[in-house]
C-alpha cells in the first residue's frame, strides 16, 4: 500500500507545471528526495548545424546544443567552431583543428521542435590559423567569437545569472567584463579549399557592385537509391526505357513518380526558409531520375543561394532514403548529363540596347573559353561530347535558342536587343564561386566598358532592387525563422531611394 501510494504521489508531482515545483523537495515521509530543476526560459536550447563542404566539396556537418538567450540572433554573434580536418582530407593530424566561420544562417526546415526558431542551419567556410615564415602563430588584440573561448563562456555565465530579461543592462555588464579581460586571438586566413572569401573580396570591388551581376542557376541532378546505389530508374540490370517520356513528364514512369514525390518535399523545405533562397521553380528533366532546380541571385548571394539549396536537397532525399549525384555524366551511353547552366546578366546587358554588351562578354568568354572549362566541374569532359544538348569541351560556339552552343542567347533577348545570355558549359558539380568569379573576371573585370565604375558603385537600381537592398542592408532575411511578419517597402527603403 505505501508504495502504491508513493508511486502515486511522485507522478502527480511531475505532472506538475515548473511554477508549482519547489527546487529541492524532502520528503521524508516516504524516504525519498526529489531535485527536480524546472527548465527556465533563458535555460531553453538552441540546435545549431553547422555545416561546411570538404576537400572533395561534399557536405559535412555536426550538431551544437547551446543555451538559448535574449540576445541579437545574427550572424555576427554566432560562434565560431572547428572540426578535425585530418578526417575530412583537409589537413594532416599534426595540426588538424579548422575553424568554421559562420556567415549565413536560417532555420532548420527538417528539425521539429517546439518552436522552429530554436533549430537553425549555419553554413560556415573554412578559416585556418595565420603563421609566420618561422611557423610562429600570429595575434589580434581581443577575444575571439569562439564556441569553447573565453568571450563565449563570460556571455553565458552573463545572459544565464545577470540581467535575466534587461538586455541592455546586459550589454553594458558584458562590455565592462570584456574591456576587464582584454585578451588576444588568433588572426584567421582563409583555407585553400575557401573558395567564398576571396569571391566576397572580389564583388565588393565598386565596379561589380554598379555592374550589379546576375545569376540564374539551373542546377540538374540525380537521384539514386543509397541502399543499391541504382541511379533512380535503374535496378540492377535493368535498364529504363530510352529518353523522350521523360522531360517534364507527367505520370510516365514509377522513376518520375518517385522523383517527383521527393522534389515536391524539397521544394516545400525550400520555400519555407524566409527569402525561400531565391528558388524560382523546378521541373522533371530528359532522364529518368534527373530534376533541375533554378536558384538565382545578384552577386555574392546567388552562388550562397545555390550552396544552401544543395545542402537541402541532399537531406531532404537522405530522409526519403535516397541520395543525390552532381556528376555531369553518371550514366554511359545515350543518356543525358547534367549541367549547371548560367543565366548571366550586368546592368548595361539589361538596359535598353544592352545587346552590344552581350555580344561584348561573348567574344571574351570565347578568348578565355578553356581557362572557363578548367573550373567548370570534374569529369566535365564526360558530359561535354557536342551531344545530348551540348557543345563539345575544346570548342566555343554561341547562336540564339541554340542548345548545342557553348552560349545559347535567349530569342526574346535577341528580339528586345537586351537582357542575359546562358552559359551552357558548367558541369553539375561546378563550383558556384568559382563559375561566379570566372564570368565576372572575363566579363567586366577586363573590360573597359565597365570603368566607370571604378570611382563609384552608384546605379539606378530597379524598384525590386531597392526593395532587396533594403531587405539585406536590415538583415530581415539572415534571421531566416518562420515567424509570422510583414515587411512594409516603404519601410525597408529610404524615402531619398523613393524618390529617386
Amino acid at each position: 500500500m505505501k508504495r502504491k501510494k508513493r508511486e502515486k504521489f511522485i507522478k502527480s508531482v511531475l505532472r506538475m507545471t515548473p511554477k508549482k515545483i519547489y527546487n529541492y523537495i524532502n520528503l521524508k515521509r516516504f524516504n525519498i528526495i526529489i531535485i527536480i530543476m524546472p527548465l527556465k526560459s533563458k535555460q531553453q536550447r538552441t540546435v545549431l548545424e553547422y555545416i561546411w563542404q570538404d576537400a572533395e566539396g561534399h557536405y559535412r556537418s555536426k550538431t551544437k546544443i547551446m543555451p538559448t538567450v535574449c540576445w541579437e540572433d545574427s550572424i555576427e554573434t554566432t560562434p565560431l567552431w572547428n572540426f578535425d580536418g585530418s578526417s575530412t582530407g583537409q589537413s594532416d593530424a599534426e595540426n588538424s583543428e579548422i575553424y568554421l566561420r559562420p556567415y549565413f544562417k536560417c532555420m532548420d526546415p527538417t528539425r521539429t521542435l517546439s518552436n522552429q526558431k530554436y533549430a537553425q542551419l549555419v553554413f560556415c567556410d573554412l578559416w585556418i590559423a595565420d603563421t609566420d615564415e618561422n611557423g610562429n602563430y600570429q595575434y589580434e588584440e581581443g577575444l575571439c567569437q569562439s564556441m569553447g573561448g573565453q568571450k563565449q563562456t563570460i556571455k553565458e555565465e552573463v545572459s544565464t545569472w545577470i540581467h535575466v530579461s534587461d538586455i541592455d543592462a546586459r550589454e553594458k555588464e558584458l562590455n565592462a567584463v570584456w574591456a576587464k579581460v582584454g585578451g588576444r586571438k588568433l588572426k584567421l586566413k582563409p583555407h585553400r579549399d575557401n573558395k567564398r572569401e576571396p569571391a566576397r573580396q572580389l564583388f565588393e570591388t565598386n565596379r561589380l557592385t554598379g555592374s550589379d551581376l546576375w545569376f540564374g542557376f539551373e542546377q540538374e541532378f540525380f537521384f539514386y537509391d543509397l541502399e543499391t546505389m541504382d541511379i533512380l530508374g535503374w535496378r540492377g540490370a535493368s535498364v529504363p526505357e530510352k529518353q523522350g517520356k521523360y522531360y517534364c513528364g507527367v505520370g510516365r514512369s514509377s522513376a518520375v513518380s518517385k522523383a517527383r514525390s521527393i522534389a515536391e518535399k524539397v521544394m516545400k523545405e525550400t520555400l519555407s526558409i524566409e527569402g525561400h533562397l531565391d528558388c524560382c521553380g523546378w521541373n522533371m528533366e530528359v532522364a529518368p531520375g534527373q530534376c533541375e532546380f533554378q536558384i538565382r541571385g545578384s552577386g555574392l548571394k546567388a552562388a550562397d543561394n545555390l550552396t544552401y539549396f544543395r545542402y537541402i536537397l541532399q537531406k531532404v532525399a537522405e530522409i526519403e532514403g535516397y541520395g543525390v549525384t552532381f556528376h555531369p555524366k553518371p550514366k554511359d551511353g545515350d543518356w543525358n548529363g547534367s549541367g549547371l547552366h548560367t543565366n548571366y546578366s550586368t546592368t548595361l546587358m539589361r538596359y535598353t540596347n544592352g545587346y552590344k554588351y552581350m555580344e561584348e562578354a561573348i567574344n571574351r568568354l570565347n578568348e578565355n573559353h578553356l581557362e572557363h572549362m578548367a573550373v567548370y566541374g570534374k569529369d566535365n569532359k564526360m558530359r561535354m561530347t557536342g551531344k545530348q544538348e551540348t557543345s563539345s569541351w575544346d570548342k566555343f560556339t554561341w547562336g540564339v535558342s541554340d542548345r548545342t552552343a557553348s552560349i545559347r542567347i535567349p530569342r526574346q533577348c535577341y528580339v528586345e536587343q537586351c537582357g542575359y545570355i546562358e552559359d551552357r558549359r558548367p558541369g553539375s558539380n561546378a563550383n558556384p564561386y568559382d563559375v561566379c568569379v570566372a564570368l565576372a573576371n572575363t566579363t567586366v573585370m577586363d573590360s573597359d566598358s565597365y570603368k566607370s565604375y571604378d570611382a563609384s558603385p552608384d546605379i539606378p537600381l530597379s524598384f525590386g532592387g531597392m526593395v532587396e537592398s533594403g531587405i539585406e542592408n536590415r538583415k530581415v532575411r539572415m534571421t531566416g525563422f518562420g515567424e509570422s511578419h510583414e515587411i512594409d517597402v516603404l519601410d525597408v527603403i529610404s524615402e531619398e531611394v523613393v524618390k529617386k
